[in-house]
């Protein structure tokens, strides 16, 4: 490729990603190797590298959100004071500062993730449907429903396992987590089974009555 043979097409190249990205690639913010200017700042240096360290480190450990919070806490307060005047920061700092906000960030992804994972006897991770009790993630409770539309499942009853590499979101049905399966009442409707049978089988316990007086 032409951007291996030209070095200053390259550099152009990772400049124009790191401005797409957002960075706003200041000089004077910024690290030099050789003359060449990094593509993106000394802080965003850092949250990138800490996020690649960070990930595969949160998914070895149980690292806490809380943790992770505390860690994005650190950037945000380097860049508060430089940025209402208190106190200048400068381009190591501000790496520094940026690698913890990079490894809080990447604990928080691989969190959200993670939220019911627990080892079974096998060792593999697996999650359950949270509909009932609720899942909790780093203090937060959220149901099987929530986690539906976070990740645009098809359904709350769902299986996460993790294969050494990735999550793999393993989805049963089509539904909102009502408790009825469209498939199976379909199929007692075939059989011959009324709504009231239907109704009275996926919610035991239930009445089913006339709202109406008959005539």
């Amino acid at each position: 490729m032409r951007m291996r043979k030209d070095p200053y097409a390259l550099w152009l190249y990772l400049m124009k990603l790191g401005a797409s990205a957002g960075c706003h690639q200041r000089p004077d913010r910024s690290f030099f190797f050789h003359g060449w200017q990094f593509p993106v700042c000394a802080r965003c240096t850092g949250v990138l590298a800490g996020q690649l360290v960070g990930i595969p480190i949160a998914i070895k450990k149980n690292i806490s959100t809380l943790t992770a919070v505390l860690c994005c806490e650190t950037t945000m307060l380097d860049w508060s004071l430089q940025y209402s005047g208190v106190k200048k920061s400068t381009n190591k700092r501000r790496l520094v500062t940026g690698l913890l906000g990079g490894f809080g960030l990447a604990v928080i992804y691989v969190n959200i993730i993670r939220f019911v994972i627990k080892k079974d006897k096998n060792g593999s991770e697996n999650v359950r449907n949270g509909d009932k009790n609720g899942i909790t993630v780093g203090g937060v409770t959220l149901t099987g429903s929530q986690v539906r539309t976070l990740f645009s499942l098809r359904s709350a009853a769902f299986t996460v396992a993790w294969d050494g590499t990735s999550f793999i979101f393993s989805v049963t049905g089509y539904g909102h987590g009502v408790g009825m399966s469209q498939y199976g009442a379909n199929t007692m409707a075939k059989e011959g089974s009324s709504f009231r049978d239907i109704l009275t089988w996926y919610y035991t316990g239930a009445q089913v009555d006339d709202l109406w007086a008959e005539s």
